[in-house]
């Protein structure tokens, strides 16, 4: 399994739909794409890089399964990916997580955690 050349077939309709960043929170996607297993875990996709965001409990298992993918220890998944996004625009899958989760984390995510949405 190329996880690599799956994040780049991803990077290439990413530039292609002139997207810069994609937030990937559907968990069969995050292990498409880089081999995660956990239950808790998003992916952010850049140009240049990619960051796993997931609870301390699977710190070990992220290391292990995802080498070479930057990892963000976080119970806020979604609030820090966005925060930690190196672009302004960042694309998401409406499937898998609201446009209501994404404002309440771009706005400090009072209430509900969307992070595990």
């Amino acid at each position: 399994m190329n996880l690599g050349a799956r994040r780049g077939r991803l990077r290439e309709r990413m530039a292609a739909a002139g997207c810069e960043a994609m937030l990937i929170t559907n968990l069969p996607d995050v292990h498409y794409l880089c081999g995660f297993s956990g239950s808790n875990a998003g992916l952010l996709v850049w140009a240049s890089g990619e960051l796993l965001a997931t609870d301390g409990r699977y710190v070990t298992q992220a290391a292990q399964e995802s080498p070479g993918v930057e990892l963000l220890v976080t119970r806020r998944i979604i609030p820090a990916l966005l925060e930690a996004a190196p672009v302004g625009a960042v694309g998401f899958d409406p499937t898998a997580v609201t446009v209501a989760a994404v404002r309440s984390a771009q706005r400090g995510g009072a209430g509900r955690d969307p992070g595990t949405g």
